[in-house]
C-alpha cells in the first residue's frame, strides 16, 4: 500500500467525526470492562496480604477495600505460594526437618495424604506455606508459629518487654513473622499456638477437639478424679495482626473454636463452628491484652496500634451451630463487622461485646460495633452490650478504682430474628451505654 501525502486531503464530515468519536468510546470502554473484569477473576495475591490499618477508617470502609473480601471480586483471592516447593510424606522427615530445611527467603511444604504426628514450630520466619494434597493432617502435639522464643511463655514475655529487653521489645514492635499459609490442612488434636505475628492465613482447614479425659488423675489429696482436657484450637496472644481463618471448620470439645487476645486487622471468613454441648461458651473469643498496651515507640503517645485492643475484625458468611453458653462472638474491642451469618438452633446472643477496663489510666471504647444482614432465627438478642463494673476485683487493694470504659453506638441492621429477640440487650453495670444507635430492619422479615 502507497501513501500519496502530496494528496488533496478530505475533511470528514461532522456526523462521521460524532460517529468515530462514538465507537471509539465504546472500543474502549469495552476493553476497559473487559480488562477489569478477567483480572479480577484471576486475582492473586502473592502471599498472605499485609494490609496497614488506617485507623480513620469505619469498619464497613477497612473490610470494603480489603483484598481478601469476597464481595470485591466475586471469588475468593487466589494465594500465591513461594518458592522453592518441597513435596512431604508422612514417611519422610518430619514436618519441623522439612521448615528448618527450608531457605532463610521461605518456601512451600506439600503434604501428601496422610498422618503426621509431632508438631512445629516457625519461629522468626516468613513466607513459609504448608499445603495439604488430600486429607492431610496434623496430630498430636503443639504447633507455634511465633515471632520469639519468649512467646512461649505469656509472663516471662511480658516481663522482658517491661524491662525493655531488646528481643522481645523487638518481637512486640515489628511482628517479624509474616506470610504464613496453611492450606487444606486437618489439625487433630494438635492447638496453634500465635505470638509476634501477622499475615497468617487458615484456608480451607479443619479443626477438631476430641474429648479428651485422664481418668487416672488424682487430686492434692490423693483422691483420683476424673479430668477433661480442652485445649483451644488455636490462641493468638502478645501481638497478633492480619490473623485470617477462611473456609475454616471446627468441631469438638473446646472451651471455644479460638482465642485471639488484642487482635487486630483480622477475622473469619465462610467458616462453620459446630453445634456446641454446655462446655463451649463462644465460638469465637476476642480479648483486649491490656497487659501489653504500652509506648513501644517511646515517644510519649500510645498509638492506635501500641492499643492493644481488637479492632477492625469482621465475621463474614460465618456459619454456627447453637449451644453456646454465652454467645457465637464475644469481644471487648471496637470497630468489629459480623454480616452474612447465620446461626442454626438456639442461642443467648450472637454477639457478646463487653467492657475492658484498665489500672493503667488507659480509655478504651467499644464504638464501631455492626451486625447486619445475618440470619438470626434462634437468638435471644443480636447484640448484649456489657459494661464495665469499677468495683475493685477480688484480692486488689480497695483503692484500686479501673479506668472507665466507654461502650455503645452500635449499628444493627436487617437481621433475621424471632418476633421476641432483642435487637439490642444492655447490661450497663457502672458504665452507660452510649448512643445514638442505629437500628432499623430487623425482624421476622430481616435480613
Amino acid at each position: 500500500m502507497v501513501f500519496n501525502l502530496s494528496a488533496p486531503r478530505e475533511e470528514p464530515s461532522s456526523s462521521r467525526v460524532i460517529q468515530s468519536r462514538f465507537i471509539y468510546f465504546l472500543t474502549a470502554f469495552g476493553l476497559s470492562w473487559l480488562f477489569s473484569y478477567f483480572t479480577a477473576l484471576a486475582e492473586v495475591s502473592e502471599g498472605v496480604p499485609d494490609v496497614p490499618i488506617d485507623y480513620s477508617l469505619t469498619a464497613d470502609e477497612w473490610w470494603g477495600k480489603h483484598p481478601l473480601n469476597p464481595a470485591r471480586t466475586g471469588d475468593a483471592v487466589e494465594i500465591q505460594s513461594p518458592e522453592p516447593v518441597v513435596a512431604l510424606q508422612p514417611s519422610g522427615p518430619s514436618l519441623q526437618e522439612a521448615i528448618d530445611s527450608l531457605p532463610s527467603t521461605g518456601g512451600t511444604l506439600r503434604l501428601a495424604a496422610g498422618t503426621y504426628e509431632g508438631g512445629f514450630e516457625i519461629l522468626n520466619r516468613a513466607n513459609i506455606h504448608l499445603i495439604g494434597e488430600g486429607e492431610a493432617v496434623i496430630r498430636g502435639s503443639e504447633n507455634f508459629v511465633v515471632g520469639s522464643s519468649l512467646n512461649h511463655d505469656y509472663g516471662a514475655f511480658c516481663e522482658a518487654v517491661f524491662h525493655q529487653n531488646p528481643a522481645a521489645v523487638k518481637a512486640l514492635r515489628e511482628l517479624p513473622t509474616h506470610n504464613i499459609y496453611f492450606k487444606n490442612i486437618t489439625f487433630e488434636q494438635s492447638p496453634v499456638r500465635l505470638g509476634a505475628c501477622r499475615s497468617v492465613l487458615f484456608d480451607g482447614c479443619t479443626f477438631h477437639q476430641p474429648e479428651n479425659r485422664d481418668e487416672g488423675a488424682v487430686d492434692g489429696n490423693g483422691k483420683k478424679v476424673l479430668r477433661w482436657y480442652r485445649p483451644l484450637p488455636v490462641t493468638g496472644i502478645m501481638g497478633i495482626r492480619g490473623i485470617w481463618f477462611r473456609g475454616c471448620e471446627f468441631s469438638g470439645h473446646h472451651a471455644n473454636a479460638y482465642y485471639l487476645d488484642g487482635v487486630q486487622g483480622s477475622g473469619a471468613i465462610q467458616c462453620t463452628f459446630a453445634g456446641a454441648d454446655r462446655l463451649w461458651s463462644n465460638a469465637i473469643l476476642l480479648f483486649t491484652n491490656d497487659d501489653l498496651s504500652l509506648d513501644i515507640t517511646g515517644d510519649g503517645n500510645l498509638d492506635p496500634w501500641e492499643r492493644r485492643d481488637v479492632r477492625y475484625y469482621v465475621v463474614d458468611g460465618c456459619r454456627f451451630g447453637g449451644g453456646y453458653r454465652r454467645g457465637a462472638i464475644a469481644a471487648s474491642g471496637r470497630d468489629i463487622l459480623a454480616q452474612n451469618c447465620e446461626v442454626d438452633g438456639k442461642l443467648d446472643s450472637f454477639m457478646v461485646i463487653n467492657a475492658k477496663t484498665s489500672g493503667k489510666e488507659i480509655y478504651y471504647e467499644a464504638f464501631g460495633t455492626i451486625a447486619r444482614n445475618n440470619r438470626l432465627e434462634g437468638v435471644q438478642a443480636i447484640i448484649t452490650a456489657e459494661g464495665a463494673s469499677n468495683r475493685p476485683e477480688k484480692g486488689l487493694p480497695d483503692w484500686w478504682v479501673w479506668t472507665k470504659y466507654e461502650i455503645g453506638k452500635f449499628t444493627i441492621l436487617n437481621n433475621r430474628i424471632g418476633p421476641e429477640a432483642k435487637p439490642l440487650r444492655e447490661v450497663p453495670r457502672d458504665s452507660e451505654i452510649l448512643g445514638p444507635h442505629r437500628i432499623e430492619g430487623n425482624g421476622p422479615q430481616g435480613g
